[in-house]
């Protein structure tokens, strides 16, 4: 999944500008983010989905969804009108949005509730994973746009995830879409308890769930604001050819992935804002160094 993620960044913004030069960069950003949108709708209420279909339900269908969309983003193709391209663009990117929060929300949350004591450790390779899957996707999309195109290639991109999905039904367990038995009245005990020991409230009044909050808010600004225009720039401003584009955009990735298993083993060792403080300081360095150069 992570692997289509990069692949729409490789593509897409070069895509628009060569086939649809009516849309402004605005725009552009605007059908790169729709998948936050859905993101933003859909995850605070991903838990009443899952109670109601079950976790390997859910998981199945948004990897469902996310081929679906792929294959309607390949169909795109054949929008000649800049309007119509840039509404379907963002009502299909927005689908693969939901998509994404079902296999994401649903994965992590599997992987919560099975390893609790380990959590932070098995969180660091999931993260290392999708590093894996984000440092290949662009080096797998710009090759393949340029040998075959736009649409054959999304058509490719949509069979992978309609591969992924079938191995995910095939493989994973049954049981996960199995509902805790319990009794009405320890029902309402938890919630009551849950209620009382972190209301919602916390989110706005309490510092520390605060900070959760504001934290990734401004780390996804900075970390994807480029998303829009950087292969435009590579080309227009340093005259660098497509088929290298994956490998840059992939650099970030690489580095994910061995971060994210170096700190999954190091994350108790110190204070985790310590952890949060190193990473901010990095991501400064980098956008400094990313304007001269």
């Amino acid at each position: 999944m992570q692997n289509l993620f990069l692949t729409v960044e490789t593509i897409i913004p070069l895509y628009i500008e060569k086939t649809h030069p009516g849309l402004s960069f605005i725009q552009g950003a605007f059908i790169l983010s729709a998948t936050e949108y859905a993101g933003l709708i859909f995850s605070p209420i991903i838990n009443i989905i899952l109670d109601k279909f079950g976790r390997k339900t859910v998981i199945v269908l948004g990897f469902l969804i996310l081929a679906l969309g792929t294959m309607a983003l390949a169909m795109l193709d054949f929008i000649q009108d800049d309007n119509a391209f840039f509404y379907l663009a963002l009502l299909i990117r927005f689908m693969q949005g939901i998509g994404d929060t079902f296999v994401q929300t649903t994965t992590y949350s599997v992987l919560s509730s099975t390893f609790p004591h380990t959590r932070e450790k098995i969180l660091g390779y999931v993260e290392t994973s999708a590093g894996i899957g984000l440092m290949i996707g662009p080096n797998i999309a710009g090759p393949v746009n340029q040998a075959l195109g736009y649409l054959p290639a999304y058509l490719i991109f949509s069979v992978m995830m309609a591969v992924a999905g079938t191995a995910t039904f095939f493989l994973l367990p049954n049981h996960l879409n199995n509902k805790p038995v319990i009794s009405e009245e320890e029902f309402n005990k938890e919630i009551k308890e849950a209620k009382a020991t972190a209301p919602y409230s916390w989110f706005f009044c309490n510092k520390r769930c605060m900070f959760a909050m504001v934290t990734p808010f401004f780390l996804n600004i900075f970390a994807n604001f480029k998303q829009s225009f950087i292969t435009i720039e590579l080309v227009k401003t340093f005259h660098i050819a497509e088929e290298y584009h994956g490998a840059i955009i992939s650099v970030p990735a690489l580095f994910t992935t061995i971060g994210a298993y170096v700190v999954g083993m190091l994350v108790n060792k110190a204070p985790k804002r310590l952890w949060i403080f190193i990473a901010f300081l990095f991501l400064t360095a980098s956008e400094f160094l990313m304007g001269p150069s």
